[in-house]
């Protein structure tokens, strides 16, 4: 009996310490686990940002690409203004540029 009621005392001493080791490893796991939501939550902001930056200047690309255009064709003129920003305005239809 007594033999028994030991042994009975030592599986619950092995399963107690196999569940404290197992709720070790599971708490370092919640851990990281946050610790890689919150990455990929950084890295889905920056993501965001960085589209809408492309965007951005996929448009003042174009915008340019127009100017520049239009610069080429005779159609416009470009200045620098007193700010020191380049400036562009096209020409009045029907006139033809004198060079």
């Amino acid at each position: 009996m007594t033999y028994t009621i030991i042994m009975m005392a030592a599986a619950l001493v092995a399963a107690t310490a196999w569940t404290i080791y197992l709720q070790r490893v599971v708490n370092k796991l919640t851990r990281r686990l946050t610790i890689t939501g919150r990455r990929l939550h950084s890295a889905r902001v920056t993501l965001a940002d960085t589209k809408q930056d492309n965007e951005y200047l996929d448009n003042e690309v174009e915008a340019l690409k127009d100017v520049l255009t239009d610069v080429a064709k005779g159609e416009a003129d470009v200045w620098i203004g007193d700010d020191g920003l380049v400036r562009a305005k096209r020409k009045p239809t029907g006139r033809t540029p004198i060079h």
